[in-house]
């Protein structure tokens, strides 16, 4: 859920802060949301390029999910993770 100072905390970070965020972000904004280290933030994202579920944008600081069922599965895990 969201935390105080509205930002997602780290229990909840990562993949569904990510797909809250939208198809494609800006690879700094995820650290901010997440309150991560970009260190930490890069290796999640290595993490998911390594597994195809995501991917940088060509010629761009952006991410961006593989394919949009990825980012609603993390979504809805995230929502409703019983």
């Amino acid at each position: 859920m969201i935390g105080s100072g509205g930002r997602l905390g780290k229990a909840s970070a990562g993949p569904a802060a990510a797909a809250v965020i939208g198809q494609e972000f800006d690879l700094d904004l995820l650290p901010r949301v997440t309150e991560r280290t970009e260190d930490e933030t890069a290796y999640l994202l290595d993490a998911r390029h390594r597994r195809r579920t995501g991917t940088r944008v060509p010629s761009a600081l952006r991410y961006c999910f593989a394919h949009a069922l990825i980012q609603h599965t993390c979504i809805r895990t995230w929502a409703d993770p019983d």
